[in-house]
């Protein structure tokens, strides 16, 4: 049973790795896609890494959606954070281009559409 318990530790360390290195690699690309299109960069919050239109707030001990979040966010990463209740409202601005929104390991209990 330990090695077993080993192997499931070793097997979740190495998944969490490895979506680290993909949040890194995207982040990476769309600084380089920011610089090639020489756009201003986008106003970051607290706690998070903006790239482009890629907002990443993952690990961030976040109780709550930070604000303000720019505009033209597309990827908003808000996972491994403590965020339990998502509201309506969770945002003041039109996330018109927002495309992906990310809430995994944060305990999430309560989601409302009104």
């Amino acid at each position: 049973k330990m090695g077993a318990l080993n192997c499931t530790v070793a097997s979740a360390a190495l998944g969490r790795s490895f979506i680290t290195f993909l949040h890194l690699t995207l982040l990476l690309l769309a600084a380089r896609g920011q610089r090639q299109l020489k756009r201003p960069p986008l106003d970051c919050t607290k706690n998070c890494v903006c790239a482009s239109n890629i907002i990443s707030c993952s690990n961030g001990n976040l109780t709550q959606v930070p604000a303000p979040l720019p505009q033209h966010t597309a990827v908003l990463d808000l996972s491994f954070n403590s965020i339990t209740q998502l509201r309506a409202e969770w945002t003041s601005i039109d996330l018109s281009s927002l495309q992906s929104l990310i809430l995994s390991n944060n305990g999430l209990t309560f989601l409302s559409t009104e």
